[in-house]
């Protein structure tokens, strides 16, 4: 085994934990948000469409992109437009702005997500045996 593919491994392991840290940060801003904003209930489980519209949009072009640049390059931009989108949710200052940032959440988030189990896939291989739970365990 070598040194740069434990540095690998080392790094995919961070990204998973950034990656949930992230998205458990937004989480608990839910209720935050809700009420900075004066959403109702109904209010907000609209606005959370556009989380999972972003997520969708990526999904769709996320094989090809992932074949473009690499998972490398890809996960540089899924987290650049993660961490860029947070900030975003948090300061929204109405609802469509909210939603617009959930869009910019959900491109982040599935865009990093995709990448880093295609880097985590390619670290697997290299060593040769079982060690993707151990990615996802960071994700925790």
């Amino acid at each position: 085994m070598t040194g740069d593919l434990k540095r690998a491994r080392l790094g995919v392991s961070v990204v998973f934990a950034v990656c949930g840290a992230a998205f458990a940060t937004w989480l608990a801003r839910v209720p935050a948000v809700q009420e900075q904003l004066g959403l109702s209930t109904g209010a907000l489980a609209t606005g959370l469409f556009g989380l999972a519209a972003g997520s969708v949009l990526v999904l769709l072009g996320a094989g090809a992109l992932l074949t473009r640049i690499g998972s490398r390059a890809a996960v540089v931009l899924g987290a650049v437009v993660l961490c860029a989108g947070l900030p975003l949710v948090a300061f929204a200052w109405s609802a469509p702005v909210f939603v617009a940032a959930l869009v910019v959440l959900g491109v982040g988030n599935s865009l990093l997500d995709v990448a880093m189990n295609a880097h985590a896939a390619r670290v697997e291989e290299g060593y040769g045996r079982p060690i993707f739970a151990g990615f996802h365990a960071f994700w925790n």
